[in-house]
């Protein structure tokens, strides 16, 4: 997917914690793996966002919301 995956994303609307999982290249703008930056996930509206794309952990954000990429125990 080549498309930013936030472009068509609607926040929940009720007070219930949420956490977003994505599958994306962040701050990789002309990635074919879901193009979205920092700033926009951000600003999206979960408490935290679990991405997945990147096999190795990296925090991207430790302030709310918390983003990172959790890695995988084993990059397939």
């Amino acid at each position: 997917m080549s498309n930013n995956p936030l472009a068509t994303y609607t926040p929940p609307t009720d007070k219930v914690p949420t956490v977003g999982v994505l599958h994306c290249d962040c701050d990789v703008a002309r990635s074919k793996y879901g193009p979205v930056s920092l700033a926009e996930l951000k600003s999206a509206g979960p408490l935290a966002w679990l991405l997945g794309h990147i096999h190795k952990y990296e925090v991207l954000s430790d302030e709310n919301p918390l983003v990172f990429y959790p890695g995988s125990l084993q990059g397939l």
